[in-house]
């Protein structure tokens, strides 16, 4: 597991880079990915045949991860519409709206069982154990740089400038 942080933090500099230039970025992704690949041959013990189907089934529930997300936005903006209306007479449709977003929320939630379901059909538990800890490490440490990032834009703004 010492391992798996070690390389995570030699990706460090690749995602901090890559955050904000959109020329280089698709290269410095392709780098990120063929790090992470090599981090889930070593160290969760993967085949070509694996990683193949874990990068199809982490692509696929991507998608579906962005579709619920851009759902959400669009209800959630539509219940703030409604909201501002004000017209009680449309409390049905706001109840309606109330119960998508719980629906969204839930069915973005259950994203990770479904993953963990799909990955039994092909991983041991062990290398699911694995892989659980190389996503969680990668998810932590994508969002400590990109904390790291907005700390050091809000220290470069000139004051009086949001």
């Amino acid at each position: 597991m010492r391992r798996i942080v070690a390389i995570v933090m030699m990706l460090a500099p690749v995602l901090a880079s890559a955050q904000g230039q959109r020329s280089v970025r698709p290269v410095l992704e392709e780098q990120v990915r063929a790090q992470l690949e090599r981090v889930l041959r070593s160290q969760v013990g993967l085949n070509d045949a694996q990683l193949q189907k874990v990068q199809e089934l982490t692509s696929r529930l991507e998608t579906q991860k962005v579709s619920l997300n851009q759902e959400e936005s669009r209800v959630r903006q539509v219940l703030r519409d409604e909201v501002l209306l004000g017209d009680t007479s449309r409390n049905v449709r706001v109840a309606e709206l109330l119960d998508r977003v719980i629906k969204i929320t839930k069915q973005r939630n259950d994203l990770p069982e479904q993953e963990q379901k799909e990955l039994a059909l092909f991983m041991s538990p062990m290398q699911r154990a694995k892989y659980f800890g190389v996503q969680e490490l990668f998810q932590r440490r994508v969002r400590e740089l990109l904390q790291e990032q907005r700390q050091e834009q809000a220290q470069q703004k000139p004051p009086g400038n949001p």
